[in-house]
């Protein structure tokens, strides 16, 4: 891994979509926009409670930090160039998912998201964006015939993924996942390691995923995974990435889920401005 240089990092207590790490002068997080009843973000004294219901279509919940455009001036925050490495860091408790009846179990796949993508419409669902997820499941996953029952850390849309993600925690019982008497919830560390160094010449862009589950006695359950992604493609000389960010979403899930966000960190591999470094082919 790279020594990371902290570019953006936001602590979400409160309600707060402030950054207080934020050398380049980016504006704050946007949520975003939200529906009653069917998407909706509550702030609490530790962070944002996202919420979708879901009524079997694809539905997404979340908070972006939206990248300044490509500019001709000097002056101004600086756009995020596609050729860069970057990590996403996200931390998150208390996921909960529910069937419509708000009695029976959610059975297909949601997941909490860390997600780079190209375009800066945060609320249009996009096809150029790369994404490692905490995914939860309590049945299926698409239309595969496998049933999966539990956490799993997972890498949808990448190439050559012939093999499933295996469950990191199971049976899935979100009472585990609670604050009980005195024991805090346990807490849950999205990390996604993005790559797009000679995507048009390469024609794809490698990355790495990393979920950790932390509870409150130091046990903490890990899994790590690659990937390797033509989503962003074609990714020009010049290309800038539009929004990063967190986002709670299912593909055809019916049924109330969400969990809380609790913080989100963007590191680089250099300063911006300066000359990416040449690797050997």
């Amino acid at each position: 891994m790279f020594p990371p240089i902290d570019a953006y990092a936001v602590n979400f207590a409160s309600g707060n979509l402030h950054p207080h790490v934020n050398p380049y002068g980016w504006g704050d997080v946007q949520l975003v926009p939200q529906i009653a009843g069917v998407r909706e973000a509550t702030p609490d004294s530790r962070g944002y409670r996202l919420t979708c219901t879901a009524t079997g279509s694809e539905l997404a919940n979340g908070l972006y930090l939206v990248l300044p455009q490509p500019r001709a001036a000097v002056l101004g925050p600086p756009p995020l160039p596609g050729d860069v490495r970057a990590f996403i860091q996200v931390i998150f408790d208390l996921p909960h998912a529910v069937g419509a009846d708000q009695t029976s179990d959610f059975t297909q796949a949601w997941a909490v998201l860390a997600n780079l993508r190209i375009d800066r419409n945060i609320d249009s669902p996009t096809m150029q964006q790369v994404n490692v997820t905490s995914q939860f499941v309590k049945g299926t996953v698409g239309t595969s015939p496998v049933v999966i029952d539990g956490v799993r850390l997972n890498t949808p849309g990448s190439l050559q993924q012939i093999d499933q993600a295996l469950r990191l925690d199971g049976p899935l019982n979100y009472a585990r996942y609670r604050p009980r008497w005195f024991i805090p919830a346990p807490t849950f560390v999205l990390d996604h390691a993005f790559c797009g160094y000679a995507a048009a010449t390469t024609g794809h862009t490698p990355g790495s995923g990393e979920l950790r589950i932390r509870s409150f006695f130091g046990i903490e359950q890990r899994d790590q995974r690659v990937y390797s992604s033509t989503a962003l493609l074609p990714l020009p000389a010049g290309a800038t990435i539009g929004a990063v960010g967190v986002s709670v979403m299912t593909q055809s899930g019916v049924g109330t889920f969400g969990a809380r966000v609790r913080s989100f960190r963007l590191s680089l591999d250099r300063q911006l401005g300066s000359t990416p470094p040449v690797f050997d082919q």
